[in-house]
């Protein structure tokens, strides 16, 4: 990302997806961390197979105009935790669905509403 222009610009890297990189090393996380400056939605969207099976707690920092330059809104992230099956809480563990420029805990939602 360039600091003059505030956007993102193209590269390469070799990259994988939660998915795969879990698969290969037989990994079942019960925690992720995801602070990816916008790619938020990207990474979910990588670890769905992932996040349907083990069902691991996310703590994740949200970054809601980086999303929008990656031409995602957070009605799209939103809808995307409805098809988890997780709810979005705040620090304090309250749900909420402000989708701010903050850190969220995302929880399955089998485990029950909090507070």
């Amino acid at each position: 990302r360039s600091k003059k222009t505030d956007a993102y610009h193209s590269c390469w890297h070799q990259q994988t997806t939660l998915d795969a990189f879990c698969q290969q090393r037989q990994l079942t996380p019960s925690v992720i961390k995801i602070d990816v400056e916008g790619a938020e939605f990207n990474v979910l969207q990588g670890a769905r197979q992932l996040l349907m099976t083990c069902r691991p707690t996310i703590f994740l920092s949200l970054h809601p105009r980086e999303l929008d330059q990656l031409a995602v809104t957070t009605n799209d992230f939103q809808q995307l935790l409805i098809e988890l099956n997780y709810q979005c809480c705040d620090a304090d563990f309250m749900p909420t669905n402000a989708f701010e420029f903050d850190e969220y805990i995302l929880i399955p939602t089998e485990r029950g509403k909090l507070k």
